[in-house]
């Protein structure tokens, strides 16, 4: 039982820096199961990174120094433990201050006394499964090359348990494959639509039940043309809605030459406004997303999108980000292409939008232009919480002409602009042109935040003044902001509008300014918002999940 527990001081030392570090506010509250995973990441980190510390100091230390050192240690140790449990009992404070400033009444923060022994467990726990495959590796070294293993021998127990590790993974990606292929297929109970503005309808040449779980949701839902009619107090359009699911053909580019066939039977090329609709992991499309341009623009609007993954976006971001750029390019450069065949005179505007991961997705497609250069292909565009990796916004970010690194402005904002919240005078200064790209995250939306380059540098968003939303304890140090930001992913939608990943707030106003919407009154207003956000709540629509 002895050579289970933790036996190294200079590791206990390094697990208590860390979780202190650790326990600093991060972008978002964090639930139980995530707070008590983050202790258990940091403890875990930190009781090897002090381990290969005394590892590297033994080297230069003799034996009557290393006495003294023990019991130097065993004191820091304790001391440095006790600072982490008064720590861990202010941390539960700071969560509940931070989620009451977000406006998340329902959040209960961690007992400090679950999460110091829930996290030390962890911690733990993965210091075993580390110490296990350890001695994987050194029971097979020694039964290829004996007591003293040779290069071979020792290559040979290194990699098992990389094998092993990379096999559990593999078959751990199968099982949620084939679940979430299943959750895909399940019948929604959804009628297939009647009309023939909808994939899937009477002379569709894609079959209702292939269109997937959101992909059904999205052709059936929407704002009817009598309900945009009582929006805009004008007879309207019925609009076109088209989709091509993982299931309607194999590959990328069949699935958009099927989408561009269907936009010409539903006659989507007569319409004033064509929107291509990049969806996130799943197929899911944000019904704000889709439904303000059908109301802004009294129903003469045609929306298309196609399916690359039944995974979750999270999921299909970290397993395969190339399926989601494969699919917004074949899809553009086939709707491009079909646009530039029309007379000249009648050819609809043209629109991208992407929510998440359908605007890493969709900015792809413009991969290194400048907004002159997207805006001289499209009329307009509205990209919405774009992750990190994203193509666009974090180059046209870091080369702001002025503002913070969270609400940057980009060249003299007449093309492009990135306001942060719904109340940002980003949205109504003057200067716009007539083709406008809106991109909008908020100030602590892990999702926008989350890079690699967390690991090793100061980000420029942790600079002042901060974002709206951002805690003042949020503090920067090597890999912890990485691994609280990272974990922080996990609940960046299960918050109120306006907060981390939830873009209520500003989607159906984004759409207004793209397409220069005016308001009742004349400009644009808060009041214009209120009352287009109320018409797609009223418009049916489900909601969901990116």
């Amino acid at each position: 039982m002895r050579s289970l527990l933790p036996r190294s001081i200079p590791g206990l030392i390094g697990a208590a820096l860390l979780w202190v570090a650790g326990l600093a506010p991060s972008l978002l509250p964090r639930p139980t199961l995530i707070a008590v995973v983050l202790a258990g990441l940091l403890w875990a980190v930190g009781y090897a990174a002090g381990c290969l510390v005394a590892l590297i100091a033994r080297a230069f230390v003799d034996g009557r120094q290393a006495a003294h050192w023990t019991v130097t240690g065993a004191v820091i140790a304790c001391a440095a433990w006790a600072g982490a449990i008064v720590q861990t009992i202010l941390a539960s404070q700071w969560q509940q201050q931070q989620a009451a400033s977000l406006g998340l009444t329902d959040f209960t923060s961690t007992p400090w006394w679950v999460l110091l022994l829930g996290g030390s467990l962890v911690g733990w726990l993965l210091v075993l499964v580390g110490r296990a495959l350890r001695s994987l590796a050194r029971v097979v070294a020694r039964a290829a090359g004996g007591d003293d293993p040779g290069p071979g021998a020792r290559t040979l127990g290194f990699l098992t348990p990389v094998l092993l590790v990379v096999l559990l993974v593999a078959l751990g990606y199968g099982g949620v494959l084939v679940a979430f292929t299943r959750i895909n297929s399940e019948p929604t109970g959804l009628a297939a639509p009647t009309s023939n503005q909808r994939s899937g309808g009477p002379t569709s040449e894609v079959p209702f039940d292939t269109l997937g779980a959101e992909g059904q949701s999205f052709v059936t839902g929407g704002p009817t043309s009598e309900e945009i009619a009582a929006y805009t107090g004008a007879p309207a359009l019925e609009p076109i809605r088209v989709y091509v699911g993982v299931d309607s053909a194999p590959t990328p580019q069949e699935r958009a030459d099927l989408a561009v066939a269907e936009l010409r039977r539903a006659g989507a090329f007569d319409r004033d406004l064509l929107v291509i609709a990049t969806s996130t992991g799943n197929g899911f499309l944000d019904p704000a997303l889709v439904a303000a341009p059908e109301l802004l623009t009294g129903g003469d609007v045609a929306t298309v999108s196609t399916q690359y993954s039944v995974l979750p976006s999270w999921l299909s971001f970290l397993v395969d980000q190339r399926a989601s750029q494969e699919e917004a390019q074949a899809l553009w450069h086939a709707v491009l292409n079909a646009v530039a065949v029309q007379p000249e005179g009648r050819r609809p505007r043209l629109a991208v939008s992407g929510e998440s991961l359908g605007a890493f997705a969709s900015q792809s497609v413009f991969a290194g232009q400048l907004p002159a250069s997207v805006a001289s292909a499209i009329d307009t565009a509205v990209w919405v919480g774009s992750p990190a990796a994203s193509a666009l916004w974090p180059a046209w970010r870091d080369a702001r002409t002025a503002g913070p690194a969270w609400e940057p402005v980009i060249g003299d904002g007449s093309i492009a602009r990135n306001p942060a919240t719904a109340a940002s005078g980003q949205w109504s200064a003057p200067g716009w042109g007539e083709r406008r790209l809106v991109l909008t995250q908020h100030a602590n939306d892990p999702v926008s935040w989350w890079s690699p380059s967390l690991i090793w540098q100061r980000p420029d968003w942790l600079g002042d003044p901060r974002g709206p939303g951002v805690d003042p304890r949020t503090t920067w140090w090597p890999f912890v902001l990485f691994a609280q930001t990272g974990l922080d992913l996990a609940a960046a939608g299960a918050v109120p509008a306006g907060v981390g990943h939830n873009y209520a707030d500003v989607t159906a106003q984004a759409w207004a300014y793209a397409i220069d919407a005016p308001g009742a009154n004349g400009a644009w207003s808060a009041a214009d918002t209120d009352r287009l956000n109320a018409a797609i709540a009223a418009s049916g629509d489900r909601t969901g999940s990116a």
